[in-house]
């Protein structure tokens, strides 16, 4: 028996449809299966991203606790060769410049070579700025109200040394004091502040124990 040719052609048309339907439809349940796992994990992928946005606005706009800034003032004497001598009170950390500066500064006659004023201040100090040609004796005695039967501000009422203010001259008293030691005890206290103890001057490069011993009953810190 022979097939007609077009019953053939219908035959291979109707093949041809049915494998293409089968190939879309496959295609299109992929691609509803891929839509549908986005359409799922979107809202999860979504909240993470916004969680994770919150946190890092959260850590930009968070700001550290500030400590709170603690000001310690003293009360300084500045007298001699100065335009408005007087008490004035000042941050702790100040300079003997800074204090100098809120006394209306230096008269003409005075001589700042004989002072440091890059040296630190402490609570009751008393600076005095001297004048030109002024012997020690004239500032000890004038400039801070002194005699030698009672040099309170330097020596302190017992007559001892008060190795945090005292100058070099009145160091050099001091038994074995000389003008290196006495300079490197002066550079001492510009740098690290006022001797809490006595025993603190042994800190001070060439004074040991030996030197200490010499000299630790005839000086002060207060």
């Amino acid at each position: 028996m022979k097939i007609p040719r077009e019953a053939i052609y219908a035959a291979f048309i109707i093949l041809v449809t049915v494998v293409a339907g089968l190939f879309y439809a496959h295609d299109k349940a992929e691609k509803d299966a891929v839509y549908a796992v986005a359409a799922v994990a979107s809202p999860q992928t979504m909240n993470s991203e916004e969680v994770s946005s919150n946190e890092a606005g959260s850590n930009v706009n968070e700001t550290p606790p500030s400590s709170p800034i603690v000001t310690t003032n003293v009360k300084v004497y500045i007298t001699g060769e100065v335009v408005n001598p007087g008490v004035y009170e000042i941050n702790a950390n100040a300079r003997v410049d800074d204090v100098l500066a809120l006394a209306g500064g230096a008269t003409s006659e005075a001589d700042l070579i004989r002072i440091n004023l890059a040296a630190k201040i402490a609570d009751g100090q008393e600076i005095i700025v001297p004048k030109q040609g002024d012997t020690l004796d004239n500032i000890i005695t004038d400039g801070q109200n002194n005699s030698t039967e009672n040099n309170s501000d330097v020596n302190g009422s017992s007559g001892l040394v008060n190795i945090n203010i005292a100058n070099a001259e009145l160091l050099k008293t001091l038994p074995g004091v000389g003008d290196v030691i006495a300079r490197r005890i002066i550079e001492y206290r510009d740098t690290h502040g006022q001797f809490t103890r006595i025993e603190d001057i042994m800190n001070v490069s060439r004074i040991g124990q030996k030197t200490f011993d010499s000299l630790k009953d005839f000086v002060t810190v207060n």
